[in-house]
């Protein structure tokens, strides 16, 4: 290897990286494995880039809309416990705020999860084995997450309307009415969904 540090060597370094019997440039070699290897490189980078892109489910209008609701009814709570406090019915006011203020976060904390296996959706459970990498999988398993997700913070920022604005001697049948909409509007989808992945198996 022939190295030097003084500028007006080049031509002296050109000359003497020469090697019998082709006489071959070993500068115009490095040059060429260089651009060689800058070429690999970046076609590996883009082919990853496209794959990783293909990879990532796509939000579509339907489901930017129901992320929208989804986030208005989480307000929703909010504004109604620590927004609109004062102006409850008296009879809304016979817990404490404190006990409310808990629904409300947790509320949050459900929202929060389902968001986040969205994107992380190897946190999703299904009672079988399917080709998460597939792109139809992931695009249903983002799908399957927004709509229980919506449909729970409705149904919560619906129950907690009805603890604040329901007489105390009208609650329980309130109460029995609300669980069988909550059942059933929380075991449609995932039914569906759920069907729907099947047909992915291993």
């Amino acid at each position: 290897m022939v190295s030097s540090s003084i500028l007006a060597s080049w031509v002296f370094r050109v000359e003497a990286s020469k090697i019998a019997p082709h006489s071959v440039s070993l500068l115009a070699e490095r040059s060429v494995l260089a651009l060689q290897f800058f070429e690999c490189h970046l076609q590996i980078s883009v082919a990853y880039a496209v794959k990783f892109r293909r990879m990532v489910p796509r939000r579509s209008a339907q489901d930017w809309l129901l992320e929208a609701v989804a986030f208005a009814a989480l307000i929703a709570t909010f504004a109604m416990v620590f927004g609109h406090w004062q102006r409850l019915p008296q009879f809304a006011r016979r817990g404490s705020q404190g006990s409310l203020s808990i629904m409300v976060l947790l509320n949050a904390g459900v929202y929060l999860l389902l968001t986040v296996a969205a994107h992380f959706q190897q946190l999703i459970n299904i009672p079988f084995e399917i080709d998460r990498e597939r792109p139809e999988v992931r695009q249903l398993l983002l799908q399957m997450t927004i709509v229980l997700k919506t449909v729970l913070m409705v149904l919560l920022a619906g129950l907690l309307w009805m603890i604040t604005h329901t007489p105390m001697g009208r609650m329980r049948s309130a109460a029995r009415g609300f669980l069988v909409v909550f059942l059933i509007a929380m075991l449609a989808p995932t039914i569906i969904y759920v069907r729907k992945l099947g047909r992915f198996r291993k």
